[in-house]
């Protein structure tokens, strides 16, 4: 709503009224919608969408603090991780092998889709997951629809389990089968974390949604159902004033589980 070709058609028609609807009320570069918008209107919440059977909670667990991405050296670029430096960080041996271990103890069996960095980086996930014997595949933005089709189909159906991409299922994608999400992308964006974690709320079967958090997402962001403050100002104002995360969290000592 802020880039120039929406600026432009909106000067176009200044006598209109100008609807703009989104889950989530956030731009990565940290500018308000307040440039645009005169008013924001909140009409439901992930727990009231819980409450009413619409979204499943989700269980989020994490890793020790020395199985995350080391980000000391990572650069930030446009309110957001430096993607090359990001790739570097998180594409290790070490790093990709523990994603596997933690799937197979908390979410084995569950249809899954990983959230990484890089095509290689979601190539080398796929090639883990492969390795110790879970059906698994890769798509990125240069598969073509007859591919993805045939892999999703097969998602669906449980022939693969688990699915990696880099940024192609991010948002606009529905399949209420997939029942964990793998964060392997670490994120400063709030908007695009939650996109991620949303892709398996949507109830199916009666099965819990697992979120597989590999990069420090909940403890930064809170957790996905928690209730937030949305404001039309920019981040820099919305820091002044009142967080927009929920309540305060903690990571359980034995199976690193993210609770209030």
């Amino acid at each position: 709503a802020l880039a120039k070709s929406y600026r432009d058609l909106a000067d176009h028609y200044p006598d209109a009224i100008h609807l703009g609807l989104t889950a989530t009320p956030y731009r990565a570069d940290g500018r308000g919608l307040g440039d645009m918008y005169d008013e924001i209107l909140v009409v439901s919440s992930p727990r009231e969408l819980i409450q009413q059977g619409y979204l499943v909670e989700p269980r989020v667990f994490t890793v020790p603090t020395d199985a995350l991405p080391d980000l000391s050296s990572v650069r930030t670029r446009r309110g957001d991780y430096h993607e090359s430096d990001l790739a570097e960080a998180v594409d290790r041996a070490q790093l990709v092998g523990s994603i596997v271990e933690h799937w197979l103890r908390h979410a084995n069996g569950l249809r899954t889709v990983v959230f990484a960095v890089s095509v290689k980086h979601s190539m080398h996930i796929a090639t883990q997951f492969r390795q110790a014997g879970v059906p698994a595949e890769h798509l990125d933005g240069t598969s073509s629809v007859e591919d993805r089709d045939a892999v999703l189909t097969r998602l669906d159906s449980g022939e693969t389990l688990v699915v990696s991409n880099a940024m192609l299922f991010v948002e606009g994608w529905d399949q209420p089968s997939v029942k964990c999400a793998v964060l392997a992308r670490p994120t400063k964006s709030t908007g695009l974390y939650l996109q991620q974690a949303g892709r398996i709320l949507r109830p199916w079967d009666d099965l819990q949604a697992v979120i597989l958090d590999h990069a420090g997402c909940a403890l930064e962001h809170g957790l996905p159902q928690d209730d937030r403050e949305f404001t039309l100002d920019s981040a820099k104002k919305r820091r002044k004033g009142k967080a927009d995360v929920g309540p305060p969290l903690k990571t359980c000592e034995q199976c690193y589980a993210v609770v209030h």
